[in-house]
C-alpha cells in the first residue's frame, strides 16, 4: 500500500504539473483564436491576434517532447564533428527574437572555434532549455553571454545570465525532474532533459549561481586529432 501510495503521489505530482502548465498556452491560443476569427476587427488587427498562436503551439510541442524524452529514457544520438562557431550562431539566432522582446542583450565570445563531437539538434535543445530558464530569471532584462575556451583536455562552453540566481532550496536538486521555482510555464523537466543530453555526449555540466547571475558550464572532451 505504501509503494502504491508513493507511486500515486508521483503520478499526482506529474499530472498537476502538466495540467497547470498546459493551461497557460491553451488559454492564450483560445483567446487569440477567438479574437482572430471575430468579424468585428480589421484584417490587420486579426492578423496580429493570430501571430502569437504558432509560438504557443510550439511551446506545447516542446513540453510534450520533454515529457516523452524523459519518460522513454531512450534516445538516438549521432555524434559527429561539429564546428562550434556556426553551431553557436545558429542557437543564438533561434533565441534572439524572444530575447530582444525581453530586453535581454546577447553576447558571445569564442576562444575555442574548433570542432566538438555532438548531435547538433539535441545539443541545441539542451542550450535552448538553459536559455529559457535564463530568460525567466531576467524578467526586467539583462545580459546573456555564451563563451567557449579550451582548458586542458576539455572544451568549456559557458552560458551566463545576469538574473537573480537559483534559489537556495533547489540548488542541490536543479537537474531533478519537476523542480521549478516561480515559473509560470514549463514542465519542470527542462534541466532534467539537459542533464540527460549532456551525459549522452560524454560531457558534464555544473552550475555556479549567486544573486547577480547564474553560469552553466558544459565540459566537452577535446576531439581526437583529425576530427
Amino acid at each position: 500500500q505504501k509503494i502504491q501510495a508513493d507511486r500515486l503521489a508521483v503520478v499526482g505530482q506529474m499530472a498537476s504539473s502538466i495540467i497547470h502548465d498546459i493551461r497557460g498556452p491553451l488559454a492564450i491560443i483560445r483567446g487569440y483564436a477567438e479574437l482572430a476569427v471575430a468579424g468585428t476587427e480589421s484584417t490587420e488587427k486579426r492578423q496580429r491576434f493570430a501571430n502569437p498562436i504558432p509560438a504557443e503551439v510550439s511551446r506545447l510541442h516542446d513540453m510534450a517532447r520533454d515529457l516523452q524524452e524523459y519518460s522513454d529514457g531512450t534516445s538516438s544520438v549521432a555524434l559527429i564533428p561539429t564546428a562550434i562557431e556556426p553551431f553557436i550562431e545558429s542557437f543564438l539566432e533561434l533565441i534572439r527574437p524572444d530575447f530582444s522582446e525581453r530586453s535581454i542583450h546577447i553576447i558571445h565570445h569564442l576562444q575555442y572555434e574548433g570542432n566538438l563531437m555532438m548531435d547538433a539538434g539535441r545539443m541545441k535543445r539542451a542550450f535552448h532549455n538553459i536559455s529559457a530558464n535564463a530568460a525567466d530569471a531576467m524578467a526586467s532584462g539583462g545580459s546573456f553571454m555564451v563563451t567557449s575556451s579550451q582548458v586542458g583536455e576539455h572544451v568549456h562552453i559557458e552560458l551566463h545570465d545576469t538574473g537573480a540566481g537559483v534559489p537556495d532550496d533547489i540548488q542541490d536538486r536543479l537537474f531533478e525532474p519537476f523542480v521549478t521555482s516561480g515559473k509560470t510555464h514549463g514542465t519542470g523537466l527542462g534541466l532534467a532533459v539537459v542533464n540527460r543530453i549532456i551525459h549522452e555526449h560524454q560531457a558534464d555540466i555544473t552550475v555556479a549561481t549567486s544573486t547577480t547571475g547564474t553560469t552553466f558550464t558544459i565540459r566537452f572532451p577535446v576531439p581526437m586529432e583529425g576530427t
